[in-house]
């Protein structure tokens, strides 16, 4: 990953506050309830996804119409209830339609301010809290991670990885109403080039950091058991390992739910109308068994960065 470019921001009072923590991860990865999970600690702020960086200006974030015409309209409005519903819970605590239009005219009054200004404003007023963050543009943009690394230099990351096979089914069962004219083949292999793609990207970029800023969690392992898991991680974070047991569940996370209007924010919507966390299992098949249609060459790729991320 080419060294990043300076990215302007707001970094006001930055040295007072907790360094934040981005989740990497592909679509269809689990991040939702990760995130979930770890706001259940009274210390970590877990956000919806801001989509800080698949855009360089709250302005670009307010215009995705525009700039992705070929995306339907409700999918829009549902990607943008995540920086409106964090914005109306953090300014009045409340998340109902009307703090979320004014939330929406803040934004729009704010139209030139950097996407990091934006979260630096939001993170300044949570207190002695941890803010966690993910959005799949973060590792799935092509200048997604060079933005995340020039404009939070301290920030830690959680690289999140789930089966490949998995993952890519999922993919192709939320893709269809996005790719209407794509058949149940060419779903699949673009699922496993986002998996590929997205993983890789993470690996490459977080070899470049000490050992210290990031680790990697398998989305099969803490949901299926976080009594076991999360305790390391919330060491990493600097925090009580045995405050797990005093953890709140998922459905009291303040962004569970799907909203007044039944929006989403993400790509979960499924765990957000009914916010508990089940485990994904791990497929019937192996890479090359399951994506049989897909080149040799692409197959074999994948096999090799799943087993190095401790898929056998």
């Amino acid at each position: 990953m080419p060294a990043p470019t300076p990215v302007e921001g707001h970094a006001q009072d930055r040295g007072t506050r907790e360094s934040p923590v981005f989740v990497l991860a592909p679509a269809r990865s689990c991040s939702t309830s990760l995130v979930a999970m770890l706001s259940g600690h009274d210390r970590i702020y877990g956000f919806p996804e801001l989509l800080l960086f698949g855009a360089t200006t709250v302005a670009e974030l307010l215009d995705e119409a525009t700039r992705r015409p070929n995306l339907p309209k409700s999918r829009v409005e549902a990607r943008l209830s995540g920086p409106l519903r964090a914005v109306a819970e953090i300014h009045e605590g409340r998340q109902d339609a009307p703090a979320v239009e004014r939330a929406r005219e803040w934004l729009e009054e704010r139209r030139d301010w950097p996407t990091p200004r934006l979260f630096d404003h939001l993170r300044a007023r949570l207190e002695r809290c941890i803010a966690v963050e993910k959005s799949t543009e973060t590792l799935m943009h092509p200048e997604g991670l060079r933005r995340c690394f020039a404009a939070f230099p301290d920030a830690r990351y959680i690289h999140l990885v789930r089966h490949p096979v998995t993952t890519a089914r999922s993919m192709r069962e939320q893709w269809r109403e996005l790719f209407p004219s794509d058949g149940e083949s060419e779903l699949l292999e673009r699922g496993a080039s986002a998996w590929y793609r997205g993983h890789l990207r993470a690996v490459s970029a977080l070899a470049s950091l000490p050992t210290g800023r990031w680790i990697s969690l398998r989305a099969e392992d803490v949901l299926a058991d976080p009594a076991s898991h999360l305790p390391g991680v919330l060491d990493w974070l600097g925090l009580d390992g045995g405050d797990v047991a005093l953890m709140k569940p998922t459905q009291e996370w303040v962004f569970a739910g799907a909203g007044d209007d039944d929006s989403a924010y993400g790509e979960d919507l499924g765990f957000l109308r009914s916010p508990e966390t089940f485990p994904p299992s791990l497929p019937d098949a192996r890479p090359r068994e399951a994506f049989t249609g897909l080149p040799q060459a692409m197959v074999e790729e994948i096999g090799r960065l799943a087993r190095h991320l401790g898929y056998m």
